[in-house]
């Protein structure tokens, strides 16, 4: 087809994006345990529940919160606990 211009194909998403322009969340695990990547997810100060492929509930405190705070943010992603303080 003459005359049609080429139209490079769109960058693949960072790594901590997914095509949705949903932040992916790293989660690291006290117990060692391989860390993990969620998308969808809703976080309280006791429990994050996991909305992606398999519903879950994962407690807190299995979480490294200093190392799955840090990753997060050495990949862009502002992941915190919500206020406890009130």
């Amino acid at each position: 087809m003459a005359g049609v211009p080429y139209a490079a194909p769109p960058a693949p998403p960072s790594s901590a994006q997914t095509s949705d322009n949903v932040e992916t969340v790293t989660l690291i695990f006290k117990d060692g345990r391989t860390p993990e990547e969620i998308h969808n997810y809703i976080l309280t100060k006791n429990t994050l529940f996991v909305g992606d492929q398999y519903h879950r509930q994962i407690p807190i405190d299995q979480l490294d919160l200093g190392a799955t705070v840090q990753v997060n943010r050495d990949l862009g992603v502002d992941f915190r606990l919500p206020n406890t303080s009130r």
